[in-house]
């Protein structure tokens, strides 16, 4: 129940495409974000607490295959759900933040 969930979205290596995708996601690290964004938001409808809840972008820094391949790419156009106990530090989770730095 006290759980956290870490949401990070994460794209490819390719420039966006389509100028009105590019107008609205400038760079890559815009467009991971918004996807792990779009997944806070449906947890969120689904019922769990926002307080809950951290988001963040790799862009493309963090792939998990070459980026050679159409399949390649697809596999780092992905979001990744973290789930963490309320004790495990997260850098600017307040409530994590040892009391030495409060």
């Amino acid at each position: 129940r006290d759980l956290k969930i870490v949401v990070a979205g994460h794209t490819d290596d390719r420039r966006i495409a389509k100028k009105p995708a590019r107008e609205r996601f400038p760079n890559n690290f815009h467009l991971s974000t918004a996807r792990a964004l779009a997944v806070a938001d449906r947890l969120r409808d689904h019922g769990l607490q926002e307080e809950r809840i951290g988001v963040g972008g790799f862009g493309s820094h963090e792939p998990v295959a070459p980026n050679v391949t159409p399949k390649d790419r697809q596999k780092n156009r992905r979001v990744e759900i973290f789930v963490l106990n309320r004790d495990v530090p997260i850098v600017g989770w307040t409530e994590t933040t040892p009391s030495l730095y409060r």
